[in-house]
């Protein structure tokens, strides 16, 4: 496989497209690696423009002071032949096609695809896309973004950051814009486009590798090769969680995807079985692919399934406690230890059982001890905590939240949190106590299905494991 580290971390971008009949797309491309604050050179090139958005142009891929680490196509699609030829011939070796319309089934698409891949097979030149909308990589030591979404990724987190692979620009764009707005941390894209020359599994092996990736969001609707996809997912499996929403399952999906692109996508049998020897963690909608997300990038091994649910409303305890039911997590009795010492602190309207009701009045203090007693004394009887905190009216809650956000630094159970009532401060508040890697959601359930999916994903580990 060649060496993707160019589409990632390129040393300098050359940018191709600003001649032709329209250059709105280039200039984008550009926008997007100034405000990624991509480190190393921009080239536009053009023979017409002397600058643009501030940079001086060249004329041409000749003239540039340096071999370009990646060329960035960015043109109509009939244009991209004579471009890449430019690129062949000036002997680069790494080219992003963003052009639109390259492949499906009708005009000229699939007959231009053959002469782009004729050029690049003849110059032999590595080539991402063609039909992408871009890659973005935003690591520890600086970003790249060359893409067409309107925000770069905002990087990773405490504990890495996950990627987005997807063969839908649209599912893309949904995709990063909704991680960012949960506050899941995402440091790569990968727009894949119509995979010309590498293909979703060549992908998929690149991230394994790279420390910096916590996770894999992935969106596919068919394969080129099903036995090389297995066999990257599992080896990307085995060192991070791999998940995935696969289009076209049903009847009428699988006619949509035909229709749309001429390939023909998995049914739900197939789907299934090329998850469980991939080691794949499917899930049904993009929402539960980023609640997982949220979950598996402050817990990355998942947690176990017996939860200790505490807080201060009984009504977001019942439906916590519905909803664990229904997820499959199981939630055992108090200890006794722990049952004696909570009961001999709470008020008598309390309840020292699980799960736990510390009260509406709770302060921080009682909110406080009744915590730290659940994890020192719960710790062999719980793979996790679920806390929810209702925010009193007229009483500021800053001091339940910097509590829970110090538990969030030391805690030897992993901690899901849920925050609800009047948040005034909610961006605030979620922010400090997620820095600590506590993942904080503003509805019970979906906290609980959160923890259901992280305790799904630890059985999956498990199974890679025993099976290496």
């Amino acid at each position: 496989m060649a060496d993707l580290t160019p589409f990632f971390s390129p040393t300098s971008v050359a940018v191709l497209g600003f001649d032709g009949a329209s250059d709105i797309d280039a200039l984008d491309m550009i926008r997007s690696l100034k405000q990624s604050h991509f480190p190393g050179a921009i080239y536009p090139i053009s023979s017409t423009e002397q600058s643009l958005e501030g940079l001086e142009s060249t004329s041409s891929l000749s003239d540039l002071p340096e071999q370009a680490g990646l060329i960035v196509i960015a043109a109509p699609l009939d244009e991209v032949p004579e471009l890449l030829l430019d690129v062949g011939t000036t002997r680069h070796t790494h080219t992003l096609v963003v052009s639109s319309g390259i492949g499906e089934q009708k005009g000229d698409g699939p007959s231009i695809q053959k002469r782009i891949w004729e050029i690049a097979d003849e110059h032999r030149i590595t080539i991402a896309g063609t039909n992408s909308a871009g890659i973005a990589h935003i690591g520890q030591d600086g970003g790249f973004s060359a893409t067409l979404f309107r925000d770069p990724p905002k990087g990773p987190g405490r504990h890495g950051g996950f990627a987005i692979l997807s063969q839908s620009v649209t599912v893309t764009e949904q995709l990063l814009e909704a991680a960012n707005r949960m506050g899941v941390p995402v440091s790569t894209v990968i727009s894949t486009g119509n995979c010309l020359a590498i293909d979703i599994d060549d992908y998929l092996t690149h991230l394994a590798e790279d420390d910096e990736i916590c996770g894999v969001m992935v969106y596919f609707e068919a394969l080129a090769d099903t036995h090389r996809f297995q066999e990257a997912c599992r080896r990307c499996a085995s060192a991070k969680p791999v998940l995935a929403v696969v289009g076209g399952r049903s009847p009428a999906g699988q006619i949509a995807v035909e229709n749309r692109s001429g390939n023909r996508s998995l049914d739900t049998t197939e789907v299934d079985a090329l998850a469980e020897q991939a080691g794949l963690m499917r899930v049904s909608s993009l929402r539960t692919m980023l609640l997982a997300a949220k979950g598996l990038a402050c817990h990355p091994t998942g947690i176990g399934p017996d939860v200790l649910i505490l807080g201060n409303t009984g009504s977001a305890g019942v439906l916590a406690s519905d909803m664990a039911m229904e997820q499959g997590l199981g939630m055992p009795a108090l200890p006794p230890a722990l049952t004696w010492s909570l009961s001999a602190d709470l008020p008598d309207a309390a309840t020292a059982d699980n799960p736990i009701d510390l009260l509406m009045n709770a302060t921080e203090s009682r909110f406080g001890s009744a915590l730290h007693k659940a994890l020192e004394l719960g710790a062999d009887d719980f793979d996790a905590i679920l806390t929810i905190h209702v925010a009193p009216f007229r009483e500021d809650p800053t001091p339940v939240v910097e509590m829970i956000a110090a538990c969030g630094s030391s805690a030897k159970i992993p901690i899901l949190h849920c925050m609800l009532g009047r948040l005034d401060r909610q961006s605030e508040w979620f922010q400090l106590i997620e820095k600590t890697g506590i993942p904080v959601f503003d509805d019970p359930e979906e906290m609980v299905e959160c923890a259901g999916l992280l305790s799904r994903y630890d059985e999956i580990r498990g199974k890679l494991r025993a099976s290496s």
